[in-house]
């Protein structure tokens, strides 16, 4: 029960780990006894009312762990497996800390263990037959085996299990509080970072069947995702806000200056968590959104074998296969691979539109000596949609749309189609030096091809039930490079030991793009039977972005509890275009940026061991390429952020909770001229404030929550036309998200577990605040039964309730629909 939740499997089979994403390995000089503080509408009203009841409670009225004590009897619930194994779910349910040689359990198994009883007697069943003896000293507790050589206390490295993790994997903790982001390029602690950050962990991602970018945003605290083009699998588009501005990606903490934007990703198969950062993040992007940044953190490989099968059936016959193959490739344990693999094809809730996805993921990694690793991998996608629709929104009288099909009606002709392919390859060495420092430097590139071809309506007539249609086909071609360099480490100034990162990088981004675009008639929205157009090509563009930037970190630790974090990055930035259809012209500088530097700074204050206070200030621009009816370029969207909040690690750490105010402030945001189609105004500043609370974690035993809550109010402070209004209508003012699962361990209902989770937003609109989507809730639940050690069965049922929405809010031009009610049915498996 006070386990740490992050303890993965890898640092239990090869003791001598020094990645900081493995267990804890310890110098038997260094071995001291850690303490629990250091591990690891109407709708919108209620949903308020129980995060503010949660927070309060975690940050103020939670009262205190009941934790196992070696007397104290509590439920053991283990199946019958590797010793290893066995050994870890005993810490995680448990409060002892195990300390022993990787070879005194090696090839050993372990019965299954069940009941309610102390950790001791626990553990006496797990070891019956072994003949290995312990030794228990208050919670701390020593494996051997008789008439060893060596004791723990003499060996110069042992594994400990119920240790603080001090790694940032989630794959294996079978929790949603993380203990710690890599995206600044070393792991530090959520407790250490004064600003909000949130991590979708490998365990949320399965509970929930987030198997696409598009619902790891929808079930990310702060951020709205928005439906734009195909509803099901890995091809489908959407976009992505938080605190009324885009937020960018980072690939493995590489910025590659773009990219999640419109833009279909990886299948969710191929990561170990999502880590998204809430606000300007200039340190990391260098020139970059307001909105913030995520993360995408790959799987890596396992020291030890692992095979995990996941088959899923829903509604609407759609299939899913994922295979995931994971362990060391020679006798030492000193090269290690990993290879995931999925396959998906199905329907939509829309009439007609169809998808299929094929998905390949492999990585090695080979430790050249005990303190130097290099990792390779390579990912392939390919994800085509067929029908896809854009949808409709109002007519010519302002009546909002509904088809003789209802919410599955397709507006789009049946040769709408779309297919994507992503590429990617990574390169990464890494050396971790005698004096704790590390070093690391990774090279990065990723493809994303596209080919498009469609019809959307103009707006209907209405009383006539027909549109014009306008035929599009593009070619899309997106290359990004990516290198960075880095070290980090701890130095040591009066006698306190502060934390430093220095680092370069380098980001280009490479566009291409082909189109076509014609009036193709006026038809029937209600039974689209247009003829497929050739459609050649007649307008080309290509776009080239360049980045370096050298940036830094202090993490100082003025006093017990007083820290200050200063950091920044100088960014020399430029942007080019040319035009290759009709005419074939040079390459013209847009934008340029030398040496603007970006700052980044912070104070936090350790009120108790488990509740901080911060502060921070941050700062970014945006490079802007549009230009005015008059022919003048519009300046880059400069702004800043304030933000104050408090942050908790509770139980263990097995909870953490976050409330945290914001105040964000741009200058020259340029926004659509409404006099002059196809050119822009500087509206000048804009202003977005608001406070977000979030929890997430094990509240008790074999319950896992996360929710949190937006208030987000979005502002034009100086605007000659619309003064005072918001700038963002597609951010909600309230957001929030709820999901949990309990697992039961009662006799009568051993191996069932439950989950429930719901979804709540206030209206958004687009363009104009007439054309707009009602607040609205969604729910969802899951069931799900544990046939043994092994196999696992999910139902999970989406929109319990069938709630007709709109994902993306209808305008006179498209309208997305909201999913109706679905059912999956998911088998994992895994050995």
């Amino acid at each position: 029960m006070a386990a740490p939740m992050n303890l993965w499997p890898k640092g239990l089979a090869r003791c001598a780990s020094y990645s900081s994403d493995k267990s804890k390995t310890v110098n038997s000089q260094d071995i001291r006894k850690t303490t629990a503080g250091n591990r690891r509408g109407k709708p919108v009203g209620a949903a308020l009312n129980t995060l503010a009841i949660s927070v309060a409670l975690a940050f103020g009225m939670a009262p205190p762990a009941a934790h196992a004590q070696a007397g104290m009897q509590v439920r053991i619930d283990i199946p019958a497996q590797s010793l290893n194994r066995a050994l870890l779910q005993l810490g995680q349910q448990t409060d002892i800390q195990l300390y022993y040689l990787p070879e005194t359990v090696q090839g050993l198994n372990a019965p299954a263990v069940s009941g309610t009883m102390t950790p001791d007697q626990a553990l006496q069943k797990l070891l019956a037959g072994t003949g290995i003896e312990f030794r228990t000293s208050g919670k701390t507790v020593t494996l051997s085996r008789p008439g060893s050589s060596s004791s723990v206390a003499q060996l110069p490295e042992v594994t400990v299990i119920g240790a603080p993790a001090t790694g940032a994997t989630t794959e294996g903790s079978g929790s949603y509080a993380a203990n710690a982001v890599t995206m600044f390029g070393n792991a530090q602690s959520l407790k250490d970072i004064p600003s909000s950050v949130s991590v979708l962990t490998r365990q949320q991602m399965d509970d929930q069947n987030i198997t696409t970018i598009n619902n790891a945003m929808l079930y990310t605290t702060g951020v709205s995702s928005i439906g734009y083009a195909g509803t099901m699998g890995a091809g489908t588009r959407a976009y992505y806000n938080a605190r009324g501005f885009p937020v960018d990606v980072l690939l493995d903490g590489q910025s590659i200056v773009s990219g999640i934007q419109w833009l279909s990703q990886f299948d969710m198969a191929m990561y170990d968590r999502v880590e998204t950062f809430r606000g300007p993040a200039g340190l990391l992007d260098g020139q970059g959104s307001f909105g913030g940044s995520v993360n995408l953190v790959r799987k890596m490989p396992t020291d030890t074998f692992q095979i995990k099968s996941e088959t899923s059936i829903g509604s609407w016959a759609n299939y899913r296969q994922m295979v995931d193959v994971s362990g060391p490739l020679n006798k030492e344990g000193t090269l290690r691979g990993r290879v995931v693999g999925v396959a998906s094809k199905g329907n939509s809730y829309l009439d007609g539109e169809r998808s299929r996805e094929g998905m390949g993921y492999a990585v090695l990694e080979y430790d050249i000596d005990p303190r130097t690793t290099v990792s390779l991998s390579a990912g392939y996608q390919t994800a085509p949609v067929y029908r896809f629709d854009f949808g409709v929104g109002y007519d010519s009288a302002n009546h909002l749309v509904i088809g003789p099909r209802g919410w599955s009606q397709n507006f789009g002709p049946d040769w709408n189609r779309s297919y994507t392919t992503i590429k990617e390859a990574n390169a990464t060495l890494k050396h971790r030096f005698d004096n704790g420092w590390n070093a690391q430097a990774t090279v990065l590139s990723h493809e994303y091809d596209a080919y498009y071809k469609y019809a959307y309506t103009n707006t209907p007539v209405a009383g006539t039930n027909t549109a014009a249609y306008y035929g599009q086909r593009q070619d899309v071609k997106d290359d990004w490079l990516g290198v960075d360099a880095h070290v980090s480490g701890p130095v040591t100034v009066l006698g306190r030991k502060n934390d430093v990162l220095l680092g370069a990088s380098y980001a280009s981004y490479n566009y291409k793009f082909l189109s076509a675009s014609q009036n193709i008639g006026t038809y029937d929205i209600f039974s689209p039977r247009i003829p497929e157009p050739d459609l050649p090509y007649t307008s080309g563009t290509r776009t080239r972005i360049e980045q370096y930037s050298l940036y830094g970190q202090v993490h100082a630790h003025l006093t017990d509890k007083f820290s200050l974090v200063l950091g920044g990055r100088d960014v020399f930035f430029r942007e080019r275009t040319r035009t290759t259809l009709p005419t074939d012209t040079s390459w013209n500088t847009v934008a340029k940026q030398n040496g603007k530097f970006v700052p980044y700074g912070g104070l936090i204050y350790a009120l108790t061991p488990q509740i901080s206070a911060y502060t921070s200030y941050s700062k970014i621009f945006s490079a802007q390429t549009s230009s005015t009816y008059s022919g003048a370029a519009i300046q880059p969207f400069t702004g800043e952020q304030y933000e104050v909040g408090l942050k908790g690690g509770f139980l263990d750490n097995r909870l953490n909770a976050t409330i945290a105010a914001f105040r964000i402030n741009g200058d020259h945001l340029a926004v659509s001229d409404q006099t002059h189609a196809g050119y822009y105004v500087d509206s000048g500043a804009v202003r977005s404030q608001g406070w977000e609370a979030e929890l997430s974690g094990s509240p008790l035993p074999n319950w896992n929550i996360v929710t949190g809550y937006t208030l987000a109010n979005t502002r034009y402070l100086s605007s000659p036309t619309a003064q005072g209004q918001s700038y963002s209508g597609e951010t909600p003012q309230h957001l929030f998200k709820l999901w949990t699962t309990y697992r039961f361990t009662q006799e009568a209902l051993q191996g069932f577990s439950v989950g429930g989770g719901m979804y709540v937003q206030s209206n958004t609109w687009r363009f104009k605040p007439q054309y707009h989507q009602g607040g609205y809730a969604t729910f969802s639940t899951k069931v799900g039964y544990q046939f043994n050690s092994h196999v696992q069965a999910d139902v999970t049922v989406n929109n319990v309730f069938n709630r007709k929405y709109y994902s993306r809010a209808p305008y006179t031009l498209f309208a997305e629909y909201g999913a109706p009610r679905s059912v999956m049915l998911t088998v994992r498996a895994s050995y």
